[in-house]
């Protein structure tokens, strides 16, 4: 018989690596497949024990949650708030980002700035926010809601769009200057045309950003601009946990992110790497 080959330390290391890998990311998958699993299962199900694995799935918690739980309107409300406030925050935050890149405004200062303000913990505007709304009206409105979420997500945006226009040469504004365009002409038919793979990930990353957001929309919403995440905590009270309704939010919850990621998959790794350190 042949000797078996002793391996060396690297090999041994690197299929520790793979284990290692591989081990993390059967803990991050894991967790969604029992979401969707729980939300197919009946009550009997969901609360047997041991688990159950192999059982006849069911649709009654989905037809719960758009009927007795009143989710659609609260989903319908996030699919609108987050939106507007996204296409808001891209709109001017990309508008903001040319002018730090092209105009150098505020210097280097400027942009460190507007990234730091994304260093600060919800928590921390929460009172502030909340006061301001309430002394302007707007509490559990949509006008004051999007406001919010656009005064959130604009420092991300800025800061990310900033990185790609800096990528983009200045070369090719000055030659469509030269063909008789003006500089909003040259950013809109060639910059911006150019930047679309981050114009892409940005409105991504903000809209999920948005779309996921609990602190704030539960200080300062109410019954008329309830969100999609404020509706699947409704399950969770002093009495229990209604597991089988909650799931199947998640479930639908999960979905609008889902999609987004698939539309924009074609532009994410070029966006990704397009820029968004420099400067």
């Amino acid at each position: 018989m042949t000797a078996r080959r002793r391996r060396s330390p690297q090999q041994r290391l690197r299929e520790a690596a793979v284990w290692l890998v591989a081990a993390a990311c059967v803990a991050n998958v894991f967790p969604i497949y029992w979401m969707f699993a729980t939300a197919l299962k009946s009550e009997a199900d969901v609360f047997a024990y041991p688990p159950v694995w192999v059982f006849m799935p069911t649709l009654d918690n989905y037809r719960h949650i758009f009927t007795a739980a009143g989710f659609f309107r609260p989903l319908l409300n996030s699919l609108f708030i987050a939106a507007v406030s996204t296409t808001a925050a891209v709109i001017l935050g990309t508008a903001a980002a040319y002018g730090m890149a092209r105009f150098k405004v505020g210097g280097r200062f400027l942009p460190l700035w507007v990234l730091s303000t994304r260093m600060f913990p919800p928590i921390v505007i929460v009172v502030p926010v909340f006061l301001l709304l309430s002394s302007l009206h707007l509490l559990d409105t949509y006008p004051g809601l999007i406001a919010v979420y656009v005064t959130v997500g604009l420092p991300f945006v800025i800061w990310l769009m900033r990185g790609f226009f800096l990528e983009i040469p200045a070369a090719l504004e000055e030659a469509a200057w030269i063909d008789g365009c003006d500089r909003f002409q040259a950013m809109v038919k060639v910059v911006l045309p150019l930047t679309a793979p981050g114009l892409a990930v940005t409105s991504v990353f903000v809209f999920i950003s948005t779309w996921n957001e609990f602190l704030l929309a539960s200080v300062i919403t109410g019954t008329a601009t309830k969100t999609a995440p404020l509706a699947a905590a409704q399950f969770s009270s002093e009495f229990g946990i209604q597991w089988g309704p909650m799931m199947a939010t998640g479930v639908v919850v999960l979905a609008p992110m889902v999609v987004a990621g698939l539309l924009a998959q074609p532009y994410i790794v070029r966006g990704l790497t397009l820029g968004a350190v420099k400067g």
